[in-house]
């Protein structure tokens, strides 16, 4: 199920109660790192892994399968990304930022693969696909912020909504499997950032996050592990309007378990971004 519903709430604090405080600006608002608002749009230009295990109901484990090596899912995809902050006080910051990885392919693997309940077996034709949708929330202090250079810490919370699923033939029979996992339950990461203006109109921005998580959700146990790094360098084109490139590295590792089987989603995903955006 897709939750693009999400960012409305978000793109109506971030843009609707904003300028209420627009009135009156302090000497920050005028430092190269100082804007309110930010908005970036960019082409993340991923080169992706992905490994999945779906076990069955009665215990048996499934195969651990690469969706590239042995499904035919491409390795590298362009991909949209947006993202976002507003500074809502001097030291106090929120980002967001969305993007989805959907992916297909078509293969004929050379080795039977059990997945989930069901066996497909090998040379013979299979469809299958993977859909990751990803929104991300996170919150900033800075504990370093001047004219030049900006250290913050933080929280990010990682909304993930993740899709996997193969169509083949099994016993004769054409047939298709697909298992979902939405964490409703955000994966967290512990954040820090830095930032330095070499000059007014060149910024380098640099960030890392990472979490380890070990959680009973109702009925699902859920262990996970999570490791972000971004930098990029942006040019101030003119005063509202900025153009950048970016290296962006994710790195996510998800285990749930219930009475019915076992999930395992290993995917990682990482590749240069170019973007404009706008700030004020």
């Amino acid at each position: 199920m897709r939750r693009y519903w999400l960012i409305l709430p978000l793109a109506f604090l971030l843009f609707g109660v904003g300028p209420v405080y627009a009135q009156g600006e302090p000497e920050w608002r005028s430092w190269p790192l100082g804007q309110r608002f930010g908005v970036d749009l960019g082409a993340f230009f991923a080169n992706l892994e992905t490994t999945v295990r779906l076990d069955g109901t009665n215990g048996i484990l499934g195969t651990s399968i690469s969706f590239e090596q042995d499904l035919g899912l491409d390795d590298s995809k362009i991909r949209p990304m947006v993202a976002a902050h507003w500074r809502f006080f001097k030291k106090h910051r929120l980002d967001v930022s969305y993007f989805n990885l959907d992916r297909s392919g078509d293969s004929s693997t050379t080795v039977n693969i059990r997945f989930g309940d069901f066996n497909f077996q090998a040379n013979l034709p299979l469809q299958a696909f993977l859909d990751i949708e990803v929104f991300n929330l996170g919150y900033s202090y800075s504990v370093l912020f001047d004219e030049k250079k900006e250290l913050a810490f933080g929280l990010a919370l990682s909304f993930q909504d993740l899709a996997v699923g193969m169509q083949g033939t099994v016993q004769g029979q054409p047939l298709e499997v697909s298992e979902g996992e939405s964490f409703l339950a955000p994966l967290p990461t512990f954040t820090g950032r830095f930032n330095y203006a070499f000059t007014p109109k060149w910024i380098l921005n640099v960030s890392l996050g990472f979490f380890t998580i070990e959680t009973d959700l109702g009925e699902t146990q859920l262990d996970g592990t999570i490791v972000a790094a971004m930098t990029s360098i942006k040019w101030q084109l003119f005063k509202h309007f900025n153009v950048g490139l970016g290296y962006n590295v994710f790195d996510v590792d998800v285990e749930t378990e219930n009475e019915r089987r076992i999930t395992d989603i290993d995917y990682q995903y990482n590749g240069p971004t170019l973007f404009m955006g706008a700030s004020f």
